[in-house]
């Protein structure tokens, strides 16, 4: 099969000035095989940069947006919650009661076997409760964690072919599985946890005031304290959390650019430079971790000692009360376990901060991909159908092409093609790239629903699998955009001709570059002519 050769362009310009390759290019030897993406502009990095921090009130509000549609199981959840927590405010009480029990004897008002089993069946419930509000809670967040993760994924495909070449895969990879199961088991077991912590330090503060109000003002004392250094714990966690999460999607990116190379990295012996690499991008993940685990370490040994202390003191005040027949034994023992409710509480409150502050964390970077808004939009007065049946008849009148990340920088400007039907024809140009206009059976493609009525055409890829292609199976993950290998140490200076249609003989089609003089020079770019096998080794 002849493929039709590409007319020369009407007032086009092709050329390839210096091609300017990332730090993370794979870049070896005097010989050199440079992948290459386009350069970004600085106008890329900010718009891809992480948007300001929004008010903190705004970032939870968004974070819990993520429960409407859980709006039953999560009534279910908090009503066992809610039964839980009170059954356990029941047990202090209970545990002084059998107590006076024990020490008042016969004298009791109610008979110890009696006191026993009325216990053990308000437990029982309790237990159940608990059974209910675990599942349901654990069920929001995987079904939270799944919604999230298909949006995720859905809205990263809507993007434009430019934000990918500008975004790395292994960020996005990040973003759509570490980050989304951050979100979910914070939104399960941590906000479940922070309820109930708050359940039961209300609870047991009243119940402290209600047994004896001198000994919950000295237990109370350590409050202020606690409160004080979960809110800079939080803050400094949340930072932190951040900081990781980078640095592990740069871990990834480094492993699965090199991985997706990997021929590239063995046929240089760069097999221990890479491992030296991937371990620096590892150790910094190692160090940042090492900070948050001695923070943690910090304020929760913080924590435990004011909780100890406190309870300390109610022990040695209250046992004056008891000996001065202020309270009853059974009254200094709900007391103290009053005490250690609250004092566990405040714990849980303050884990619960830090978490929170962690999903808000990673929730902000998934809320940026979900609401990105891609640059080709659907139009003002929506798609137009193409007509049916579909004849074939296409045009590509005064088309420009720029990459995104140097749109600058036009490869050409001014082509006009036509196709008539039945006609093959091989180009590579896609969506992306600032077509002016472009149409089919003469109507404009930019305005098109292709997806409801598909054009006929397909896409080769730019690197076959062939044994004997020059070329790797695949992509560089990074998005490659040129395959240059040269025996030039720096500037590469590429002429504008075109490069040729040639038959090889076997029903295919292959790419022969032009070579300038004093050049060995292959070249396959955007705007090629591909076919199923490719640039071999015997066709240079």
């Amino acid at each position: 099969m002849m493929l039709r050769r590409l007319p020369r362009f009407q007032g086009a310009s092709l050329s390839l000035a210096r091609v300017r390759v990332r730090p993370s290019s794979v870049r070896y030897g005097r010989s050199q095989l440079l992948f290459s993406t386009l350069s970004k502009s600085p106008d890329d990095k900010e718009q891809n940069a992480p948007s300001p921090a929004q008010p903190k009130a705004g970032e939870v509000k968004r974070l819990l947006s993520l429960y409407r549609p859980e709006k039953k199981p999560l009534a279910v959840s908090i009503s066992a919650l809610g039964v839980s927590t009170v059954i356990t405010m029941c047990v202090p009480y209970g545990m002084g009661k059998v107590i006076d029990v024990v020490t008042a004897g016969s004298a009791a008002a109610m008979p110890l076997p009696t006191v026993v089993t009325l216990l053990g069946g308000i437990f029982a419930a309790g237990s159940i409760a608990n059974v209910i509000r675990v599942d349901t809670s654990n069920m929001i967040g995987e079904r939270i964690t799944n919604r999230l993760r298909q949006d995720t994924y859905a809205s990263i495909l809507r993007q434009e072919l430019g934000f990918f070449d500008a975004s790395r895969t292994g960020e996005l990879l990040n973003r759509l599985s570490a980050d989304t199961t951050l979100i979910g088991k914070v939104l399960s077991d941590n906000v479940a946890s922070g309820l109930r912590s708050t359940g039961q330090a209300l609870g047991s503060i009243t119940m402290i005031f209600v047994t004896c109000p001198q000994l919950a003002m000295v237990m109370l004392s350590v409050v202020p304290p606690i409160a004080l250094g979960a809110v800079s714990y939080g803050r400094y966690v949340k930072k932190l959390t951040t900081k990781v999460q980078t640095q592990l999607s740069e871990a990834t990116e480094v492993a699965e650019e090199k991985l997706g190379n990997i021929r590239v990295v063995r046929w240089f012996t760069k097999e221990p430079h890479e491992v030296e690499a991937h371990r620096g991008k590892v150790d910094e993940v190692l160090a940042l971790a090492r900070k948050r685990s001695l923070a943690s370490a910090t304020f929760f040994g913080g924590v435990d000692f004011g909780v100890k202390m406190s309870t300390l003191g109610v022990l040695g005040y209250g046992g004056q009360m008891v000996m001065d027949g202020l309270l009853t034994s059974g009254d200094l023992t709900s007391f103290l376990l009053y005490t250690l409710y609250v004092g566990f509480s405040f714990a849980g409150l303050s884990s619960f901060y830090a978490e929170l502050m962690k999903g808000i964390g990673a929730s902000s970077r998934v809320f940026e991909l979900l609401q990105r808004q891609p640059k080709i939009r659907v139009p003002e007065g929506g798609w137009t159908s193409l007509p049916t049946p579909f004849t074939g008849h296409i045009q590509f009148q005064d088309v420009a092409f720029a990459y995104p990340t140097r749109p600058e920088s036009q490869i050409f400007r001014g082509l006009n093609l036509e196709v008539l039907p039945n006609e093959t024809l091989a180009l590579n140009v896609d969506e992306e790239y600032s077509l002016v206009k472009k149409s089919s059976d003469k109507e404009p493609l930019r305005t098109a629903d292709t997806a409801a009525a598909p054009l006929p055409t397909g896409v080769v890829a730019r690197f076959p699998s062939s044994s004997t292609s020059l070329w790797p199976e695949s992509d560089s993950p990074s998005g490659l955009d040129f395959l240059l290998l040269s025996k030039l140490v720096n500037e590469l200076d590429v002429s504008g001709r075109l490069a040729e249609v040639c038959s090889t003989g076997n029903g295919f089609s292959s790419l022969c570059a032009s070579r300038p003089d004093g050049c060995e020079l292959q070249l396959i770019s955007k705007l090629s002519v591909l076919t199923a096998e490719g640039f071999s080794a015997g066709k240079r």
